[in-house]
């Protein structure tokens, strides 16, 4: 061997794995006419009950190690077997994981022995080694010793698992030996020999095929395509690209390309091609697309992996029709949770509808086309001739986007009132949980955008959102000092603390008390002695104030109803929903001029709440929805 073995390995950058050595030997075997072939994975015994391996042994009655195999292995870069899709360097990735391979092989006429390292030379007889001897079988036994890797790489799939991949990475070529009637066995075990796993003709899946062609001008490649659909509810998607009929990559390992089949089938899909196979590299880890070396034109890894997407999902419409059905229907899921990218999901022609890949592709297009609007805009003031309709156009696209921007708010409000929806359904019975989630307890907001967008009080009513000032669970001391900018002297009333209240720029004020869903009927009935007191306090300290509205928000069962009919005053309004809503007129409320002022109380329940908001949300995206 000419060249020095240790800087042939050192030459190899990329990770080599105990399996990928593993699938190197097999196909070795397969080369050499092997029909029986025995694996045998070492235990690693310092593991205790985790069953590791770090090394393994391979037997076959291959071709063995012959004169002209015995040089092909003793030479760099071996033409030998090269219509094989043989590089002539696997053996060298052996030592990228391994520090002693020895092998042992008995042909019809000769035993050659080899222990092969980094250190090898040919010329020593500790390294290789011929003996005359003659047998009526050839048997060669591979044993792969001495294990480079950190304990975290080795191998730690049970023997079943390994047979599946096995399997899989050589189902083209046992296939296409198959077709030619070539009978194999390989037979998988470990020291112990408790577990065997064998894969032998019967074991094979019986493969479909298509052919199908990539061109670029006068440049083209054939590629044939392997498939087989399995009604197992694995839910296994295989996607390999191989090369020289072995399995190379998994290009579907996280789904990108089919996520689901319906029923939870599995699928295998195997694409071979003679551009794969000069493609593939040295260790046959991955593909080098487009530079090999003669071609000029070679395709990227994008444009091979949308050609087979195209083609894997025609075969799937035509393998499962039902799936045209099930698009429409992921389609417009997209399109209700997200109606301001309808436009661009509609445009999708994906024969397999993704809802995460349409959705991310959507706001991707959506994000694109709103800033090339903006920039247009921008443009157009940019010069002192201004056009009209460039302009007329450009205020155009710009309103469609607010419109869609502003969708998306409404996405968001519609989040909070499926979360009051939730509240109702479980009848609540944590009063802050509620009170959350249109202000949050101890938050005090004043008059800024900001400010507005912490709470959400527009479920009550989107008027309330221009409060000037919200003030949530703050003593009337303190919602007092704030309101009048001055220092408030203490007062009988000091430590009354509102649930809620808002002032507007209108001398309005609204006041909230809010009571746990699933409360007892007498705390529900307290909120009204609670929010008159409430009312009347801030009313009396405030000389400026006009009006006040209150609202008691709680939900209702019989018992409490009774009561509110009982109570003087107490009138029943309409709403939205199937509830009752209940409002009276307090005419005893006073301000610090001791001039009556209005004071409005409604008695809402949350389901009503929720009926009001969804309606006018919901109107709202319909809208959006039926603009496009």
């Amino acid at each position: 061997m000419i060249a020095k073995v240790k800087n042939i390995v050192d030459s190899f950058k990329v990770k080599i794995s105990i399996l990928q050595v593993l699938y190197e030997a097999i196909s070795n075997s397969l080369e050499a006419n092997a029909h029986n072939i025995k694996i045998i994975f070492h235990v690693v015994p310092s593991m205790g009950d985790t069953k590791a391996y770090d090394s393994f042994s391979i037997i076959d009655d291959g071709d063995g190690f012959n004169q002209e195999n015995l040089d092909s292995f003793l030479e760099y870069l071996s033409t030998h077997k090269l219509t094989l899709g043989c590089k002539g360097v696997g053996r060298f990735t052996w030592l990228k994981v391994f520090s002693l391979v020895k092998i042992n092989s008995q042909t019809s006429t000769k035993c050659i022995k080899i222990n092969f390292n980094v250190d090898f030379d040919e010329s020593k007889k500790e390294c290789l080694d011929s003996i005359d001897r003659e047998s009526s079988s050839n048997v060669t036994k591979i044993d792969f010793t001495e294990c480079l890797l950190n304990q975290t790489n080795y191998v730690f799939m049970p023997l079943d698992e390994i047979r599946k991949a096995v399997l899989n990475t050589f189902a083209i070529k046992l296939f296409l030996l198959d077709e030619k009637k070539v009978k194999f066995n390989i037979e998988i075990t470990d020291d112990s020999e408790e577990e065997k796993y064998v894969i032998s003709n019967k074991d094979l899946l019986i493969l479909k095929k298509i052919s199908f062609e990539m061109s670029r001008d006068s440049y083209n490649e054939s590629f044939k395509l392997y498939y087989r659909f399995i009604q197992d509810g694995a839910k296994r998607k295989q996607i390999v690209l191989c090369a020289d009929d072995r399995g190379i990559i998994d290009i579907n390992d996280k789904g990108e390309i089919v996520s689901s089949l319906p029923n939870d089938d599995s699928m295998i899909c195997l694409i071979k091609s003679s551009y794969l196979n000069r493609s593939v590299n040295d260790s046959r880890t991955g593909f080098v697309f487009g530079n090999n070396e003669g071609e000029l034109f070679g395709f990227t890894a994008k444009e091979i992996r949308e050609e087979i997407t195209k083609q894997i999902e025609t075969i799937i419409v035509r393998e499962y029709p039902s799936v045209v059905e099930e698009n429409i229907r992921k389609k417009q899921e997209c399109i209700d949770k997200y109606p301001y990218l309808k436009k661009y999901i509609d445009e999708d022609d994906s024969i397999i509808v993704d809802e995460k890949k349409l959705v991310s592709t959507s706001e991707n297009k959506y994000g694109k086309e709103k800033d090339k609007a903006l920039e247009d805009v921008s443009k157009i003031f940019m010069v002192d001739d201004i056009n009209r309709e460039e302009l007329v156009e450009g205020i155009i696209n710009l309103n469609d986007f607010s419109n869609r921007e502003l969708s998306k708010y409404f996405l968001y409000r519609q989040q909070v009132i499926d979360c009051l929806a939730k509240y109702i359904k479980r009848n609540e019975p944590v009063e802050k949980l509620l009170h959350d989630l249109f202000i949050p307890q101890g938050l005090m907001l004043g008059d800024s955008l900001k400010d507005r967008l912490k709470n959400n009080i527009w479920l009550l009513d989107d008027k309330f959102m221009s409060c000037t000032n919200a003030f949530s669970d703050k003593k009337v001391k303190k919602i007092l000092e704030e309101i009048k900018n001055a220092d408030i002297a203490d007062g009988v009333d000091d430590a009354v603390e509102p649930d809620l209240a808002l002032f507007f720029s209108n001398n309005a004020a609204v006041t909230v008390e809010f009571k746990a869903l699933g409360a007892d009927y007498n705390k529900k009935i307290d909120a009204i002695s609670e929010i008159d007191r409430n009312n009347g306090i801030i009313a009396a300290n405030l000389e400026n104030i006009n009006a006040l509205y209150g609202f008691i928000i709680t939900t209702f069962d019989d018992v409490f109803l009774n009561r509110i009919k009982m109570i003087h005053g107490i009138k029943r309004m309409f709403d939205n929903s199937n509830e009752q809503m209940f409002y009276y007129y307090n005419e005893n409320i006073a301000n610090a001029a001791d001039k009556p002022i209005p004071c409005h109380t409604y008695i809402i329940s949350a389901k009503t709440i929720y009926a009001d908001a969804n309606a006018r949300n919901k109107l709202f995206i319909d809208i959006i929805k039926n603009n496009e």
